[in-house]
């Protein structure tokens, strides 16, 4: 089997090569990235792995274009890596399979179904350890809520991946495809935790990047008069008549140490650290960072492993 995986980046420096390795380790054999004119260090990282040739990398630099972009690698991964199977990722999803690697799930899946969907969760910040700017993300993110929702307060669409197609067209969001005959979906084993709002200013960067490229070009369906990203496009609206009303959206989608109590013990909060402790396990490559932030991050960790134990 070629599992091949797609990524759409903008400015995703603080999560993407964890992204990347994590996938790797669970049996991706090749990565399609579009980097929609980064200006942090996403560029670095996706050239980084361009030269390992493990990554095939593609400049974007016009107004957000999800839809046409994810297509095309998805079409690409088909077409030009001979794909079985291809799952469009964004930097801030980590697909989990239940039990193996992702192969190993993907082959289970009966002949006849040609899409897998994933439910998703959304990991949140706690508000006791926003402080600790040293931590990593995945450390500071273990809580999620049972039934996750999306920034209108409607529940979290799953995922899909899909087997390999020449004319596979990926919706909006990836959360369904067309342009194929018989699309059959099978409920799969695997589940996405997706870390939206990591810190307040990645927050703000990531509505406006995504919120002024909707704006630009709007991507509206001629049949319905819709355009995709309803909820990013609603956040950046409200952002543009009152800014401060970020501030406030951010600290709506973090817990309380009194809400995790008292969701821990009535079930609407959820203590997640499977992920948490396999990407903690990872060796991640310092190519591209200071050793010594790391060194210093990997003392903070082990300090607070040791209260733990």
């Amino acid at each position: 089997m070629i599992l091949v995986m797609t990524i759409l980046a903008k400015d995703e420096e603080d999560i993407l090569r964890e992204n990347i390795e994590y996938h790797k380790s669970q049996g991706v054999d090749h990565f399609i990235a579009t980097d929609n004119a980064s200006k942090d260090g996403t560029t670095s990282i996706l050239k980084e792995y361009e030269r390992q040739g493990i990554l095939t990398y593609i400049l974007e630099d016009g107004p957000y274009h999800q839809t046409k972009w994810v297509t095309t690698m998805a079409r690409m991964a088909h077409d030009e890596f001979n794909a079985d199977w291809v799952i469009n990722n964004d930097a801030d999803e980590f697909w989990w399979p239940c039990h193996g690697d992702l192969k190993t799930a993907l082959r289970k899946v009966p002949a006849h179904y040609n899409v897998v969907r994933a439910r998703r969760h959304n990991m949140l910040l706690n508000s006791g350890n926003t402080g600790s700017s040293e931590l990593p993300f995945y450390e500071k993110m273990t809580y999620r809520r049972e039934i996750s929702i999306n920034p209108l307060g409607k529940p979290l669409p799953s995922k899909v991946c899909h087997r390999g197609f020449t004319d596979i067209v990926v919706d909006p969001g990836s959360h369904s495809v067309s342009g194929i005959d018989g699309v059959a979906v099978f409920e799969g084993d695997i589940e996405v935790y997706h870390y939206p709002y990591r810190s307040y200013d990645q927050l703000r960067n990531k509505v406006i990047n995504i919120g002024s490229g909707y704006e630009k070009n709007p991507q509206t369906n001629t049949r319905t008069g819709v355009g995709p990203g309803l909820a990013m496009r609603t956040v950046f609206a409200q952002h543009k008549e009152d800014p401060e009303s970020l501030k406030s959206f951010f600290e709506r989608h973090m817990l309380s140490p009194d809400q995790i109590r008292s969701g821990l013990k009535s079930g609407e909060v959820v203590e997640d650290r499977k992920l948490s402790e396999y990407l903690a396990g990872l060796s991640l490559p310092l190519s591209g960072r200071d050793a010594a932030g790391s060194r210093s991050r990997n003392r903070i960790l082990s300090f607070f492993r040791q209260l733990k134990s």
